[in-house]
């Protein structure tokens, strides 16, 4: 089997979910290792090289020095770009990590694609659009062409995989084969010492789902309710009229490289996770596997994968505040199952399979 896989796309100073980037290249560590592919190209740029795993024989990678145009300018790379390596490689398949089909132009080869969520159709409901004019329609209509087209389609969670099979007309049943953890590029740095104040990591983010100002203002509630009180490191972008506490327990940094934020998650004993919608929730796994404790928002992709006693209601500030006592009483974070990389991309691999089988039936 031939096989194309797309992440040229991606960066981590420009992606909206460092989520979404993070399962794109720990895919791609499981796929390099998967038996029965022939040759598979990987379109990438030079921003992730530090992140992608050393190429087989089989496997070729294909650099460019900066990632794909955005927004309204992705569209050359979704209709021509893309198009183009695909009828000069000729794959069995092409794989969209990113979920999106081109909204012109149907690619010479089959294709699958990742789906990662519904965000923009659960900003819809919500009636909200905090994206740039014209950017959540476009997604909207690339993720139906996806729907419509895409010969195997993947989730990482039931959930998503329900939230895509509702809300578009499927041309093949969503099948949710989890998300891997992106492995190690160096050994993780010392964990900092659980003595002393708690040290919360917060993620922030402009993006109204991501409850950023819910966050700070319960946490500073929780601050003079904790014995030794906490100290609160957040990461990432703040909304629009929110101002970040001036108070030296109360730190903050933008968007961090891989290098820079293992070490700010190492020096922190807790992750305090916000959100009103996810298709998986992948931090709070990430988190738990560096040995962090953790509590995050009841979400139903979330339950699939964490305890219930670390998950809290986002509309009850007492339940925030048990779980919290929860987790600070506990000796250890709880031990959760996660699909390796090569697992994940192994169920991949066996739907394509699949797919050709019934094609030759």
């Amino acid at each position: 089997m031939r096989l194309l896989y797309t992440l040229r796309d991606q960066d981590l100073a420009t992606t909206k979910s460092v989520g979404i980037l993070h399962v794109s290249v720990a895919v791609l560590h499981g796929l390099v290792r998967q038996p029965g592919i022939r040759q598979l190209d990987v379109l990438a740029n030079q921003s992730l090289a530090a992140l992608l795993p050393a190429p087989p024989p089989h496997v070729r990678y294909h650099f460019t020095a900066a990632p794909a145009p955005r927004r309204w300018q992705r569209l050359w790379w979704d209709q021509w770009t893309l198009a183009g390596w695909t009828r000069r490689l000729a794959p069995d398949w092409l794989l969209l990590p990113k979920g999106f089909f081109p909204l012109l132009r149907n690619p010479t080869a089959r294709v699958s694609a990742y789906v990662h969520d519904n965000i923009f159709g659960h900003h819809a409901r919500h009636g909200a659009d905090p994206f740039p004019l014209g950017e959540m329609a476009l997604f909207r209509r690339a993720l139906a062409r996806t729907a419509a087209r895409a010969d195997v389609i993947v989730t990482n969670s039931a959930f998503t995989a329900g939230e895509i099979a509702s809300a578009y007309r499927c041309r093949t049943p969503p099948v949710a084969i989890s998300a891997p953890l992106l492995p190690f590029s160096a050994p993780p740095p010392a964990r900092a010492e659980t003595s002393g104040p708690v040290r919360v990591l917060l993620l922030t983010s402009p993006h109204p789902h991501k409850l950023t100002a819910q966050a700070v203002a319960w946490l500073q509630r929780l601050q003079a309710e904790i014995p030794g009180g906490l100290t609160v490191t957040g990461v990432g972008g703040l909304p629009a009229g929110l101002s970040w506490p001036d108070q030296p327990v109360w730190r903050r940094h933008p968007r961090l490289g891989e290098a820079d934020y293992a070490g700010v998650r190492a020096g922190c004993t807790l992750l305090a996770y916000f959100s009103a919608y996810e298709g998986f929730g992948l931090p709070p796994l990430e988190a738990l596997r560096d040995g962090l404790r953790v509590v995050a928002s009841d979400l139903p992709p979330l339950r699939e994968n964490l305890p219930a006693e670390i998950l809290f209601n986002n509309g009850s500030y007492d339940s925030f505040r048990q779980a919290m006592q929860r987790a600070l009483a506990s000796d250890t974070p709880p031990d959760v199952a996660t699909a390796s990389p090569h697992e994940v991309a192994g169920r991949w691999m066996d739907l394509l399979r699949q797919t050709d089988a019934k094609d030759r039936r």
